[in-house]
Order: structure tokens, then C-alpha cells, then sequence
């Protein structure tokens, strides 16, 4: 069965997608196979979510790929199985939710590359996410097990897309944007219009790569704090910097220092700093932190 015939046999066995869980099927094969082809140019080893009738997984498989799949659907589940995990002894199958499946186990399930020259047996992520959920996903997966995996090439809604990769001084420039900078060097693949999905979707959308950076600059257990500056920073973008971080720990005073040290006005404003900012602020809060590496 080829990949747009499993679309169709999808059609003809149950009619119509699953709207409460935000099912839009890829069937531009060109964008298929461009995500196929950047995911397996880092590795073998494909962590698949929501692959719905599954065209992505096939094109996975047959960029010789072992390809653990979650899907929450037990409707998808079922026809994957019938249509899919019979004919490929490197695809596994599991039902659950992404938003609360452990992926531990799942990301340390494969077995280390022999047959290749790649560098590494972890994964990579591979998903179109559901528009409504996607950043949900994207975080908790990056918090949780982001050291599990190497890479992640995922699609999301043209404007969420937007915000993960803005730069400072731009409008879409958020704390979003700050927590995927820190963890990873992100670049688009390319837009797709709503018209390649099936049902059509009513907005456009864009694939993006992300590679995880090989060092952090902070310890695991101070990114919290750190990320809950960089939130309270941007609670109210056209406000100062100063404004928002006016009810924490950090007192004027003592910021306007920060400020000067990193030669910035003291009208400055969150989407004006860079990541390398947003650390310094960090660090050099009153309260002790642990030392910070050079970006």
C-alpha cells in the first residue's frame, strides 16, 4: 500500500477525521518525504507522535527508519496495526497520550547504531502536532526528556511557528521564544498551506528542525527559575522591564545595575533582550546561583 493509498482507505473505512483531537492528515508528498529526509539525515531512530493513518510513518520506514509511534486515537491505532505494524518489523505501536505518557522508556528503546555513520543512538522527534495542544507538547517534552533526544522536526500553526523562532525586537519575539533558544538551534523547513491536509485546514502551517544544543548553560534544577524570570519579564510586553519585574526579588535598584553592566537603558523591555541577557539577570540576582556557561 502505498502512502496516499492509506488516505483513501482511511476515507473509506471511517469517513471523516476525529476534530476533538485536532486530526489533519498530511498528503502533500513532497512535504512528507522533506520531513522524512531531514529527520533520518540525524538518525535511524524516529520517535513518531500522533501518526494518525500513518503516510509520515510509512515514509519513515522506507528511509529505513525504526520508528517507535504514540498515538492516542485507538480508532488510528487499530487501522496503523491492521494496515502498518504487519508489514514492518521496525515499527512499534504504542497507544497513550503525549501529554502524559512517560517517554523515558520510549526514548531508551533503541538499540545503538551499527549500520550507519551517525554519531549517536538517540532519537529524533517527528510530529505534525495538534494545533491546540502544540506548545503543551513541545514544552513538556523539552523539560522532561530533552536530554533523551537529539533533534525534532515538528510542524506546527504558522504563528506558533513564528514565535519559537523570533529573534529580539521582534513582535512575535516571547518567552517562548527565549525557552526554545535556550534548549535548541532552530531553522524552518518549510510552509505548507492548509489545502495539503486532509480535511483542509484552515490555517497555514510550517515545519520546523530543531537541534539540541550539546551543552545547557544552567543546571537542570535552576531552569525553572530560570524561565519563571523570563515569563514574569514578558507578563506584559509594551510594559518595561522594570514594571514587570517590579514584585519580585530582584529590586530596582539592583536591576538598573544589571541594566548598566549590560549597557541597556533602564526603559528596556523584555522583547529588546537576548538569551545571553536573560542569564546575566539570572545570575546576577541577589539570591545564589549556580555558575552560568558562556553562551
Amino acid at each position: 500500500m502505498t502512502k496516499m493509498n492509506l488516505v483513501q482507505q482511511y476515507k473509506i473505512e471511517f469517513a471523516k477525521t476525529r476534530k476533538s483531537l485536532g486530526q489533519h492528515f498530511l498528503i502533500n508528498q513532497f512535504v512528507i518525504d522533506k520531513i522524512a529526509t531531514t529527520a533520518t539525515s540525524y538518525t535511524r531512530n524516529i520517535v513518531e507522535i500522533g501518526p494518525g493513518c500513518g503516510v509520515l510513518t510509512m515514509a519513515l520506514l522506507q528511509h529505513n527508519a525504526h520508528v517507535v509511534a504514540v498515538e492516542i486515537d485507538p480508532q488510528a491505532m487499530g487501522f496503523l496495526e491492521q494496515h502498518l505494524g504487519a508489514i514492518s518489523p521496525h515499527l512499534t505501536l504504542l497507544h497513550g497520550d503525549a501529554l502524559e505518557v512517560d517517554f523515558t522508556p520510549v526514548l531508551q528503546s533503541f538499540p545503538a547504531n551499527t549500520t550507519d555513520d551517525r554519531n549517536s543512538n538517540l532519537p529524533c522527534l517527528v510530529s505534525n502536532l495538534p494545533y491546540n495542544i502544540s506548545t503543551k507538547i513541545f514544552t513538556r517534552l523539552t523539560s522532561q526528556y530533552g536530554h533523551l533526544f537529539q533533534s525534532a522536526v515538528l510542524m506546527f500553526q504558522k504563528e506558533v511557528a513564528q514565535r519559537l523562532t523570533a529573534t529580539p525586537n521582534n513582535k512575535n519575539y516571547s518567552s517562548l521564544s527565549v525557552f526554545t533558544r535556550y534548549y535548541y538551534d532552530v531553522r524552518k523547513v518549510v510552509d505548507v498551506s492548509g489545502s495539503q491536509f486532509w480535511p483542509r485546514a484552515n490555517v497555514l502551517s510550517t515545519v520546523l528542525v530543531f537541534e539540541r544544543k550539546p551543552a545547557l548553560p544552567l543546571p537542570p534544577d535552576h531552569e525553572d527559575s530560570f524561565f519563571r524570570l523570563v515569563r514574569t519579564s514578558f507578563t506584559q510586553k509594551r510594559k518595561t522591564l522594570r514594571n514587570n519585574l517590579k514584585n519580585t526579588t530582584i529590586s530596582g535598584e539592583q536591576l538598573t545595575s544589571i541594566l548598566q553592566s549590560l549597557d541597556l537603558s533602564s526603559s528596556v523591555r523584555a522583547e529588546q533582550l537576548t538569551l545571553s541577557d536573560f542569564l546575566y539577570i539570572f545570575k546576577h540576582q541577589d539570591q545564589p546561583q549556580a555558575p552560568i556557561n558562556t553562551l
